[in-house]
């Protein structure tokens, strides 16, 4: 990650300098901005967006409260955090005044170089918060922009079609996926709203909890809140309820007072860690409880965020599926290298609202070298294959799918193994049939094998019926 790059801002030359060499202290190569009066304050910021702005209150032409106001109207510098710096404006009234025109903290002159530090850190810390908040927004943009791209495709690709198959799988496919995305989109979109919330809070209330902490103490905080960041589960309501018991006997060994509040705030949000090599903290945090609803938030504020991420990569994973099998080679007749264990993916991922009905599906995806194939139709073999174990099953089965080289010569086998009590012998009467050339569009076996043959001879290859048992199995080979 590149520096962060921090304004400070002051009429002071001196005070400028003073900043300066303790910011250096630290050794983080910060990247120093500086500016000698608000006025000059917003146009930098809107110029260079930096991290982190260090007001000072007083200053000519233009005050740091007035600058900070003039900030939060901009859109592009309104997230910056910004702490103000004052000598003289100290009363809990100005505070006050300089947290509600949207400063993020104040620290009183002359400056302490410890508690400053501190106060940068966490700041900055605020930065990276804002930073992720905005970067998943713009991915839900972007999900949604191409969920639009790829529907849209997918229409007019509907108006070309003439495979009546392939028209009926369209119009099942496409409410389904749209319906599916629901999940992730909401998943995103409440939990930048949850965020949001939490972080307004996480805002007013840090401050308090910095001031609580002495110089000695300051640093166990910021190890706690980077420890714990790292240490948080995803746990169903009974885990929870484990956990909050857990903790709570843990805390009331080491004397906490507060053992039923700290055991409930940390189990709540899946708190994994050690209580023990963070006693010391707790017993200092004991003196100030309402420090463990603030870093409860914080948690909160970090689950939601992988939340986001989760919900990104399944709604990504759909758009991806949905791209990969709308810009297939239609150009009729015309066969391109394929690779049969992507198309078999794309299908599995499209229709997995089908899949997960009651239905238990296993897979062995070797992989294959491409083979020249009609992407389209293989699509289609695939999902009737699917989607003819579905409808067997009713609820019931399981269904093993094996992709491996074919061992009689070049090219590939594929095997749809089945187990359920539902596969009849009618089924297997409707099998026969089609394999034999004598379908109907009775019954729904009949109909779809027959579609999973005429593919198989499309492309010289072949689809038998075997069985083993109880199982019963639907091979596909295909030639190099």
């Amino acid at each position: 990650m590149s520096a962060y790059s921090i304004l400070v801002v002051d009429d002071e030359k001196n005070n400028q300098e003073l900043i300066l060499s303790m910011l250096q202290q630290v050794d983080k190569g910060f990247k120093i901005l500086l500016a000698n009066n608000g006025k000059t304050a917003c146009q930098v910021a809107a110029a260079k967006l930096p991290d982190l702005i260090i007001m000072d209150w007083e200053m000519p032409e233009m005050t740091g409260i007035e600058a900070v106001k003039v900030l939060k109207q901009n859109p592009d510098t309104h997230d910056i955090p910004v702490i103000i710096a004052s000598g003289i404006r100290m009363s809990p009234e100005n505070l006050e005044i300089a947290l509600t025109s949207g400063a993020t903290d104040f620290v009183r002159k002359p400056l302490e170089p410890v508690e400053l530090i501190a106060r940068v850190n966490s700041a900055i810390s605020i930065s990276e918060y804002i930073k992720q908040i905005k970067n998943q927004k713009n991915e839900l943009q972007a999900i949604n922009e191409e969920l639009t791209d790829s529907l849209q495709t997918i229409k007019r690709q509907q108006e070309q079609l003439v495979n009546s198959e392939k028209m009926a799988t369209l119009g099942e496919i496409t409410p389904i996926i749209a319906h599916e995305m629901n999940t992730p989109l909401s998943a995103v979109q409440s939990g930048a709203s949850n965020i949001q919330n939490a972080l307004r809070e996480v805002l007013l209330d840090l401050p308090i909890l910095l001031e609580a902490f002495s110089d000695s103490s300051d640093r166990a905080l910021f190890l706690f809140i980077d420890y714990l960041q790292n240490h948080l589960a995803n746990l169903s309501s009974k885990e929870e309820r484990q956990l909050v018991t857990q903790l709570q006997e843990q805390f009331e060994q080491y004397g906490i007072e507060h053992a039923e509040l700290f055991g409930e705030k940390l189990g709540r949000i899946g708190y994994s860690g050690t209580v023990e090599e963070f006693k010391d903290f707790f017993q200092e945090l004991d003196k100030h409880p309402d420090g463990i609803l603030t870093l409860s938030k914080m948690g909160a504020i970090w689950k939601q965020l992988t939340t986001i991420k989760m919900a990104s990569a399944k709604a990504f994973e759909k758009i991806n599926a949905l791209k990969a099998y709308v810009h297939q080679n239609t150009e009729s007749g015309k066969r391109v290298p394929t690779d049969v264990k992507i198309n078999m993916q794309v299908v599995l991922t499209l229709y997995e609202f089908y899949l997960n009905q009651g239905m238990k599906i296993t897979t062995e995806l070797q992989d294959l070298p491409p083979i020249n194939a009609l992407p389209e139709e293989l699509t289609q073999l695939w999902t009737n294959l699917l989607m003819n174990a579905y409808h067997i099953f009713k609820g019931k089965g399981e269904l093993d799918i094996k992709f491996y080289p074919d061992p009689g010569g070049k090219g590939v086998k594929a095997d749809f193994i089945h187990h359920s009590p539902n596969f009849t012998t009618e089924v297997v009467a409707e099998i026969h049939k089609a394999l034999a050339g004598e379908t109907t569009t009775v019954h729904p076996s009949s109909f779809r094998i027959s579609i999973c043959k005429t593919i198989c001879d499309d492309h010289q290859g072949q689809l038998l019926y075997s069985a083993n048992g109880e199982q019963h199995i639907l091979s596909v080979s295909l030639p190099e």
